[in-house]
């Protein structure tokens, strides 16, 4: 799978993160001085440096602690296509909601009939 961690994005962080990702001292150190500069030239030079070292840097464990800051996980993705589901059968089929409401006993059966 390609790398979707861009320097843009680590240097976006703010420095308590960065320092949870535990990045190599090079990476660190550059994306660090990334976030010192001002000069666009030398930001887009930096940036270019950053992906230069990210290529020989593993980005799964970066990308998965990306991930969960940004909500993004698999649980969280099926969890939306089941309620996703769930929305397109309490749309087209009367007896839906009897059945959510089965599966769901915790919920406020009067205020989904609503």
């Amino acid at each position: 799978m390609p790398c979707r961690i861009s320097g843009v994005a680590l240097v976006a962080l703010n420095k308590s993160q960065i320092a949870q990702l535990n990045l190599p001292e090079q990476l660190l150190d550059a994306v660090l001085e990334g976030k010192r500069l001002t000069k666009h030239e030398a930001i887009r030079r930096q940036m270019q440096y950053i992906g230069k070292i990210m290529r020989g840097v593993d980005p799964e464990p970066i990308q998965k602690q990306l991930d969960a800051w940004n909500g993004v996980s698999q649980q969280a993705t099926a969890h939306m296509h089941r309620l996703e589901r769930w929305r397109e059968r309490l749309l087209a089929e009367d007896d839906a909601l009897s059945e959510f409401i089965a599966a769901h006993p915790a919920c406020d059966a009067q205020q989904l009939r609503t």
